[in-house]
């Protein structure tokens, strides 16, 4: 019973690992396709340059931890957002908030209500964003799951 259990619990790891690989080359075929197609940079080293700025300003700690909050509870205030983000203070969240608005991965809309609230969701190009992490997340996740269960 258990070497039954243990043999499909492989098969369907091994299924699941066949997926991701798939998607990773039909991922990478596409960006290879999307750069030609745009052929921006002639340059290698301008396009690693640039990877790096982004990777440097896109990837720190809470900018990457208020899309995750947003794309999770949609809609939300500034207080619900910090009070989700344990440990940022409201000044970080604040500048983080502009900094992801100015990027056009965040909208704030400001509410005619007495005091002034204003709700911040995601744009189009941050729910594009969400969904072109998503299956890095769950990736993640089932790496993490695969080495607990080991």
């Amino acid at each position: 019973m258990l070497n039954q259990w243990l043999r499909e619990l492989k098969e369907s790891h091994e299924s699941i690992d066949q997926r991701f690989i798939a998607l990773s080359d039909q991922i990478s075929r596409l960006c290879s396709d999307l750069q030609r197609d745009f052929d921006l940079f002639q340059v290698r080293e301008e396009l690693v340059r640039l990877d790096n700025v982004i990777a440097m300003t896109m990837f720190t700690k809470w900018s990457t931890d208020v899309l995750l909050v947003l794309a999770s509870m949609g809609s939300s205030r500034f207080e619900d957002i910090r009070k989700s983000l344990a440990g940022i203070s409201g000044k970080v969240l604040s500048r983080k908030l502009k900094f992801l608005e100015e990027k056009n991965l965040i909208k704030r809309t400001v509410l005619n209500t007495r005091p002034p609230r204003a709700t911040y969701q995601l744009t189009e190009g941050g729910i594009i964003v969400d969904k072109l992490a998503m299956p890095v997340m769950l990736y993640l996740r089932y790496l993490e799951n695969v080495h607990q269960s080991r």
